[in-house]
């Protein structure tokens, strides 16, 4: 718990201090390598991070920069690196570059439809901030060290389940099928400002079933809420106390309570997990704005979550009802 409050107060010191393009998503990157079940980072699982990073924002730059003025192309070329990720995904690649490739391929092209050069600063942006993040998360555990790492390396975390390659195939185009719709009108439309629906979607189709698409609809909107209520607490004591010590000091005592919650093992441990990254980005998004902007972005980041949550589940009950409608034999 403290490792986590004290990781994330001076991750947001330092995006606030510095303010580097996009600075504010450093907390949110920290906080998934610390909160459980996360492990212990070292050099090698910091540089595997960073990579991560490159080769998710490399992955979105070269399409944009080859494609981005041929369509067509530029969205068939998409579908296959879509298709691809999802397949890695169920061939088990590590969750964090799964989510990284997913970011890039799709973020970057369609921010570069607008702006080629808005896509470098935050493809860059991303590479900083998550390299920030892997090296605050290197030193935190090397300083504060859990007390039994035996124990820590024992942790039974749920395998996947073995695929063939036949289902793995399938599984990936079901994803692809899922997003492919949103994708296509987001690209036709130039819908850059509600791009969030787009890639909460895209990582919630990794697991082609209606089950998990609603069990995780449900969390991603709880778990939002939780976080969006903490938001507009935390953003109307800035207003009173607006300067950057105090932020500090309302940072470590919200992180040191949350924490509790984020390690005390129970099955809503998760959701204030979530709580935290939605309190991070919409603080770290709105310091230094005026009025009611916290809880602007409150409102439209929940009925944005609301969407991707009934976009999924409606488009993966559509599947299911059409692979019932199939022959055996298909």
């Amino acid at each position: 718990i403290l490792r986590y409050a004290i990781g994330l107060t001076v991750a947001v010191a330092l995006a606030q201090g510095f303010g580097w393009p996009l600075s504010f998503v450093t907390p949110i990157f920290l906080a998934g390598m610390l909160a459980p079940p996360a492990k212990s980072v070292c050099i090698k699982s910091a540089l595997l991070i960073v990579l991560s990073m490159i080769v998710g924002c490399t992955s979105g730059l070269l399409i944009t920069l080859a494609v981005i003025d041929y369509p067509v192309l530029c969205l068939l070329i998409i579908s296959l690196a879509l298709f691809l990720i999802f397949y890695a995904n169920l061939n088990g690649a590590p969750g964090l570059m799964i989510i990284m490739l997913l970011i890039g391929v799709i973020l970057l092209p369609l921010v570069g439809i607008e702006s080629v050069q808005l896509s470098h600063t935050i493809a860059g942006g991303l590479i900083v901030s998550g390299t920030v993040a892997a090296i605050l998360a290197w030193i935190l555990f090397h300083l504060m060290p859990d007390p039994d790492e035996s124990s820590n390396d024992n942790t039974k975390i749920p395998e996947k389940e073995d695929l063939s390659e036949a289902e793995k195939i399938r599984g990936a185009a079901i994803s692809l099928f899922v997003v492919l719709p949103l994708l296509i009108l987001f690209y036709t439309l130039e819908l850059t400002g509600e791009l969030l629906v787009l890639i909460f979607v895209a990582i919630l189709a990794q697991q082609p079933s209606l089950e998990i698409g609603k069990k995780a609809g449900s969390a991603l909107i709880t778990g939002n809420l939780i976080g969006g209520v903490l938001a507009i607490l935390f953003y109307n004591l800035l207003t009173v106390v607006p300067n950057l010590l105090f932020l500090i000091v309302l940072t470590l005592f919200t992180t040191l309570w949350i924490g509790q919650k984020v390690f005390s093992g129970s099955s809503r441990a998760a959701l204030y997990a979530m709580a935290v990254s939605t309190l991070l980005l919409i603080i770290g998004s709105t310091t230094g704005s005026y009025g009611l902007e916290a809880d602007a972005k409150f409102y439209t980041r929940i009925l944005q979550i609301m969407c991707a949550a009934a976009y999924i589940v409606g488009a993966f009950k559509l599947v299911d009802i059409y692979r019932r409608f199939q022959k055996p034999a298909d």
